[in-house]
């Protein structure tokens, strides 16, 4: 996230639930993170990682995450709410590349 500092004024929110494809959808892994309540450092942009080791199973993935916001609508003087949701697809194969941390 850029201009981290002036993220609190927008009420960022970002969420996000991951189900296997290859299962008939069952859903995987889901959170959400109140960026609001962010621990914003000097340094722009700004990076939120965790992670999950619920992705044991080879297979495709569906990975949907969603950012809910507010703005100032002048002359109403009343914060409005947006919401942008996108997606991807992934697969996790044996023989790929191991990530490590």
């Amino acid at each position: 996230m850029y201009n981290s500092a002036l993220a609190p004024l927008v009420n960022p929110y970002i969420s996000f639930t991951t189900w296997n494809a290859s299962d008939n959808l069952g859903s995987v892994v889901g959170d959400g993170y109140d960026l609001r309540q962010a621990n914003f450092s000097d340094r722009d942009p700004y990076f939120h990682w965790q992670i999950y080791s619920q992705f044991q199973t080879e297979g495709k993935y569906l990975l949907v995450w969603t950012l809910d916001w507010s703005h100032c609508k002048i002359p109403y003087h009343r914060a409005l709410p947006n919401t942008t949701t996108e997606s991807v697809t992934f697969t996790i194969a044996k023989g790929g590349q191991r990530l490590t941390w």
